[in-house]
């Protein structure tokens, strides 16, 4: 996991992002998601747009996916 995004009103979402690559404008990124369900998948940075309580954890360091903690 090369990085990790959040919903920092505590809704509880969380995303995990395994790798990232740009396309037609956009990021699309591939990872786990922790929120009303558990699932990987992808996402586009688009989708992030009008939600101003995500952000990125700046203070995240690779991870391997058996070493993320609470999943």
């Amino acid at each position: 996991m090369t990085a990790k995004i959040f919903d920092i009103s505590g809704a509880g979402w969380t995303w995990y992002v395994v790798e990232a690559e740009e396309k037609d404008g956009d990021v699309v990124f591939f990872g786990y998601v922790k929120g009303f369900e558990e699932e990987w998948g992808y996402l586009k940075k688009v989708e992030f747009n009008g939600i101003p309580a995500i952000e990125r954890d700046l203070h995240w360091t690779k991870k391997k996916f058996n070493e993320i903690d609470k999943i």
